[in-house]
């Protein structure tokens, strides 16, 4: 077509047609800049379809995180809610000044706590990388950052357990003897010890309960907001 318009206006400007060969000369620039924005179009029609996909696949990628953190929660839970029923059963028994406790091993539980075992990569991939901007619809981001904020509590929580667990419930454990227990696989049912019950005792079992509550608490929240999360996710994927 171009070839065509540059034919016309080379004749007319043999013939010395001036006003013609103007109005030809402006066809073909138009025809060029018509055909240039329609490349761009596809240009970028291209690279969204290609963005899309890049969206499909990491919302896929944090679905799979999302799932696999809701099992691991639900052991995770699990187990503290047996160790808090544990240290809430010393505490209760304590209104009866017991001196001794024969079990160490139900002494060590009582004062432990289970730790945060869940995967965090892809939803920190998508916050503290350009991955944020490949998310195109702003409910997701919106979804995505209540999620992170439930993750960041969870881990607050249990930085200051772990802290205070080290430095308080170690040394304790330390001076008390029971500190070669800890990591040990299994205390042997059979072995008994009459270990003290002391005021010491009393007060990081008091803290340490609370600390396995506010665990819980925490990740019971994160849970919920792992599986509202997860049914929004499933819903809008759908859509992309």
């Amino acid at each position: 077509m171009i070839k065509f318009f540059r034919k016309i206006r080379y004749n007319l400007m043999s013939e010395n047609k001036t006003g013609k060969y103007l109005k030809y000369a402006l066809g073909e620039i138009i025809l060029v800049v018509i055909g240039i924005l329609i490349a761009l179009q596809i240009n970028n029609w291209n690279e969204n379809q290609k963005l899309k996909k890049e969206e499909i696949k990491l919302l896929h990628a944090l679905e799979k995180e999302i799932e696999s953190n809701l099992s691991s929660l639900d052991t995770t839970i699990k187990d503290n809610d047996d160790i808090l029923k544990i240290s809430s059963r010393l505490l209760n028994e304590s209104l009866l000044n017991p001196k001794y406790n024969s079990n160490p091993a139900e002494i060590i539980q009582s004062l432990g706590y289970n730790t945060n075992k869940y995967e965090t990569s892809i939803i920190n991939e998508i916050f503290g990388t350009n991955s944020r901007a490949l998310i195109s619809n702003d409910e997701t981001i919106a979804r995505l950052r209540t999620l992170k904020q439930a993750y960041d509590r969870s881990d607050d929580t249990q930085l200051y357990v772990d802290e205070f667990w080290n430095n308080k419930v170690m040394e304790y454990f330390t001076k008390s003897g029971l500190g070669i227990y800890i990591g040990t696989v299994k205390i042997d049912k059979n072995y008994k010890t009459d270990f003290p019950l002391n005021n010491e005792f009393y007060s990081l079992l008091g803290i340490m309960n609370g600390c396995q509550f506010s665990l819980n608490l925490s990740r019971k929240d994160l849970k919920e907001e792992l599986s509202n999360t997860l049914t929004f996710l499933k819903k809008n994927l759908n859509s992309l």
